[in-house]
């Protein structure tokens, strides 16, 4: 058994996070934050956004996928190792943009 962690985002997923990644302002190196803020059975509930890299915290977990950096919450490691992220329907999507933010809350699937 390995320690490896494993997190997987779709390449649907990706270019489409990098599509809304080029509509924040300013030159910054913007990273997608993950976090878990709920939990509803055996399904968590997690945060989206855009992050200056240069906010992340050290204990934070940082992956590449191509030209997206992706950092997950030190707290949430745990729980995202395994998991995997790609594009749901509308319907089952709740999205709220701001100037600096992607908001989603989405089911993590394990």
């Amino acid at each position: 058994m390995t320690d490896e962690f494993k997190f997987n985002i779709g390449d649907t997923a990706v270019s489409k996070i990098l599509e809304l990644r080029e509509q924040e302002p300013g030159e910054k190196d913007y990273a997608l934050f993950l976090q878990i803020d709920g939990v509803q059975g055996n399904q968590y509930t997690y945060d989206l956004s855009f992050l200056d890299l240069d906010q992340a915290r050290p204990d934070d977990k940082r992956i590449e996928f191509g030209e997206l950096s992706v950092v997950i919450a030190s707290k949430d490691v745990d729980n995202f190792n395994g998991a995997s992220l790609d594009t749901v329907s509308y319907t089952h999507l709740r999205a709220h943009e701001t100037r600096h933010d992607l908001v989603c809350r989405l089911l993590l699937e394990k």
